[in-house]
């Protein structure tokens, strides 16, 4: 997962807009699309979910039968950074047309010190 993302104005009306449903079990706000087909049939999808209350969106990259890719998650052995780096950038591609900003990391005074 990763929570790299916010959405300026969040409301419930702009959120379903965009194609997200309530999750009763989950309690977040989901999306389901495809990121790569294969003779026209999707074989790898993105998962989104967004949580109002926190402002937060994080994604799963998931197969047809919804089980983590665990390729993308654990990438220690073989190699597969091409392929990560493509899926990474189909799913942030995605999320920016959707109106979604990028956090930025805050740095304070004391740490831009150590590192001059």
């Amino acid at each position: 997962m990763n929570n790299k993302y916010y959405l300026p104005n969040p409301t419930i009306y702009y959120i379903r807009h965009l194609g997200f449903h309530y999750s009763i079990d989950a309690e977040n706000y989901i999306m389901i699309f495809p990121i790569l087909k294969y003779k026209g049939r999707p074989t790898l999808f993105c998962k989104l979910i967004y949580n109002i209350l926190d402002n937060r969106l994080s994604y799963d990259i998931i197969k047809p039968n919804k089980d983590p890719l665990a390729l993308y998650y654990n990438n220690k052995f073989g190699n597969a950074e091409d392929f990560i780096k493509k899926i990474d950038s189909i799913v942030h591609r995605r999320i920016r047309t959707m109106g979604f900003k990028k956090k930025m990391k805050h740095v304070n005074k004391k740490q831009k010190e150590k590192k001059d």
